[in-house]
């Protein structure tokens, strides 16, 4: 329920499931309640079956008499009547059998109907029984949706009020260079920021700094990284690209986000400005060099036809480039101390204008 809450399409898409659901699950009752209608009328075959049984009894009963009548009228007639009338008699006993061997096909097809009716009764008990454990199943499926269905609708309804008061309170707080370069600095206490952009790797006595700072809270940044306004502004923008190619994934190569961008990402009030890199002029020749050159992971191995492709997704907007803004508001002076502590004699990089080097010039002579 919270990635619900936290999803207000998927919730709105889980309500039309569940309506959907609702829907078949009446129609199912419908169906159920009609057999049950059909069922209901072959036990009307049962009434059917007693009045045959009936007619059957009647019709033996009416057998017999004839048999009573036929017998006493022979034995009241002489012989010459009995001679007179042995023609008939021969008669009436033919059309008496032929009425018994009716009477006896009759009784046994509807021996055989009446066992076939049987066996479709015990058929449609045992469905009925069925149908009613699947519409109790179904019943109870039925008022199930139903309170889920409500929960739903109204986590839906919280998660769409949640979503617009999510989206008021980005709206108010979209970050913006300019103003953020900008702002007066409260702070007066002095900030060395060549020792901020220095390489991770090449700080000695690290220990040390762990010690003080703690890994997680350590960042580290290249010159070529952080955008400072001056030297004496307590806050700057840190650049950097979103995605970047590798060649060893899926074999011959595939774009992968930068985990190191994401791990800056703040809470999801705090919303960053992505930029399109179309203003890398305004960057630099060094800045852009550099994010070219991390957008490809083991640039050396990559084919030049994939860094002219890099360098024109930049300039269509394809490729985006992810800054921010970071303003200090504390300062660690143990910190300070330790990365103080190391000569800062490493050689800079070729045409890396954005650094600082604490090495004096050597004076004519």
């Amino acid at each position: 329920m919270e990635t619900i809450s936290g999803d207000p399409e998927l919730a709105q898409e889980l309500v039309q499931l569940l309506g959907n659901e609702l829907k078949s699950l009446r129609q199912q009752l419908k169906e159920s309640q009609a057999k049950n209608s059909r069922e209901a009328s072959q036990v009307s075959r049962d009434a059917e079956k007693e009045v045959l049984k009936e007619e059957i009894l009647l019709l033996r009963q009416e057998l017999g008499a004839m048999h009573l009548r036929l017998d006493a009228a022979l034995a009241g007639q002489d012989s010459k009547s009995h001679t007179d009338n042995l023609i008939a008699y021969d008669e009436v006993c033919v059309q008496l059998s032929g009425v018994l061997i009716a009477k006896e096909k009759q009784e046994r097809e509807h021996a055989e109907a009446m066992t076939r009716i049987e066996e479709q009764m015990n058929l449609y008990r045992q469905k009925s029984k069925t149908r009613k454990a699947e519409r109790d199943i179904l019943a109870k499926s039925f008022d199930e949706l139903s309170s889920k269905l409500e929960e739903v609708a109204a986590e839906r309804d919280s998660a769409q009020s949640e979503s617009k008061e999510l989206r008021v309170v980005s709206e108010r707080a979209l970050f913006n260079i300019e103003s953020f370069l900008s702002m007066s600095a409260p702070n007066s206490f002095p900030l060395a920021c060549d020792i901020i952009n220095q390489s991770f790797k090449q700080i000695p006595h690290i220990n040390k700094i762990k010690d003080v700072c703690g890994i997680d809270s350590f960042l580290t940044t290249k010159a070529d990284e952080v955008i400072w306004p001056d030297t004496a502004t307590d806050r700057c923008i840190i650049v950097t690209p979103m995605y970047r190619w590798n060649p060893d994934l899926s074999g011959s190569g595939a774009w992968e986000p930068v985990l190191r961008a994401q791990s800056l990402h703040a809470d999801p009030l705090r919303v960053h400005d992505l930029v399109h890199f179309n203003g890398k002029r305004a960057f630099g020749t060094n800045i852009v060099q550099s994010v070219l050159s991390r957008t490809t992971l083991k640039h050396d191995m990559v084919p030049p036809m994939i860094k002219r492709m890099t360098r024109r997704m930049y300039s269509d907007g394809i490729l985006k480039v992810e800054c921010f803004g970071m303003r200090c508001v504390g300062f660690n002076q143990a910190l300070f101390d330790a990365l103080q502590a190391h000569p800062n004699s490493h050689k800079r990089k070729h045409g890396d204008d954005a650094g600082r080097s604490n090495k004096k010039a050597k004076q004519p002579a």
